[in-house]
């Protein structure tokens, strides 16, 4: 049920998600820099937002590129084995073991759930640094 070519597209719209998650940590790094250049705010809260959206930002690119990945993998299904010797190849892994498609998906949520949390992590770390100065 998996490999079927209607599951891929449920994938990668799910995936097409990193965008929103993209543009709201990079919207976050601006806002974070403006802190930063015009007020009295916690520097060290407002570091660790930006720690965070960078970690946000390295996961975005990493679920893009399993949504290209996938889109691939879907096209061409009978060359799974082709796909994962140059996956390997290319990050100087040689060929391993196969995955099954359920390993893969459960691979790319994972990077998907830890985009949104580096996205939550960073606008909380926002907010607090904020309302920083109204509490004390």
């Amino acid at each position: 049920m998996i490999k079927h070519p209607m599951a891929g597209e449920v994938l990668l719209a799910a995936l097409g998600g990193w965008r929103y998650l993209a543009a709201l940590s990079g919207g976050g790094g601006v806002f974070i820099l403006g802190l930063l250049h015009g007020g009295d705010y916690a520097p060290m809260l407002l570091a660790l937002a930006l720690a965070c959206g960078l970690c946000a930002q390295y996961y975005c690119w990493r679920v893009w590129m399993d949504c290209r990945l996938f889109r691939l993998l879907y096209s061409y299904p009978e060359q799974e084995e082709e796909f994962d010797a140059a996956l390997g190849q290319f990050w100087g892994r040689g060929v391993k073991p196969r995955s099954d498609m359920a390993a893969r998906w459960q691979g790319a949520r994972r990077l998907f759930i830890l985009a949104a949390a580096g996205v939550v992590g960073q606008w909380i770390f926002i907010l607090i640094a904020i309302l920083w100065p109204a509490v004390g």
